[in-house]
């Protein structure tokens, strides 16, 4: 499997990958439900849950049109081509794949919603085609 990247390192070389990445969240997060659980969670939300969601909160990064941003990746896994040939840089953002994601698992707007948006920068729902 080609290891899909989530984080570059210096001169925007691939860095972590989706994988470790989304194991990096969900410790955070079973950190931050261990402390505040009370506080920031719905009450109907386990750990497991929102742990699960805070691994593939990145989900949308698979893409093509993600993994174009890093011209080293590319070239480093032979796709420079396909990508020059194809239309790789115009797909949906991967913001918005993790957003619908969201907001299905969630089931209407909340507070987990909200941290999603903060951390991809958004300020609305857009539903990813792909996901629904």
């Amino acid at each position: 499997m080609t290891p899909y990247w989530a984080k570059t390192i210096s001169k925007k070389t691939p860095g972590i990958g989706i994988d470790q990445h989304g194991e990096y969240v969900r410790s955070v997060l079973n950190c931050l439900y261990d402390a505040f659980n009370k506080a920031i969670f719905p009450p109907s939300f386990t750990k497991n849950f929102l742990g699960f969601l805070a691994a593939v909160h990145d989900v949308g990064k698979i893409s093509r049109e993600f993994q174009a941003k890093c011209p080293a990746w590319l070239v480093m896994n032979g796709f420079q081509e396909a990508a020059q040939q194809g239309d790789w840089k115009n797909g949906l953002p991967h913001k918005k794949c993790a957003g619908a994601l969201f907001q299905d698992a969630c089931s209407g707007p909340g507070r987990s919603q909200s941290l999603l948006r903060k951390h991809h920068r958004s300020t609305s729902w857009s539903y990813c085609p792909v996901i629904h």
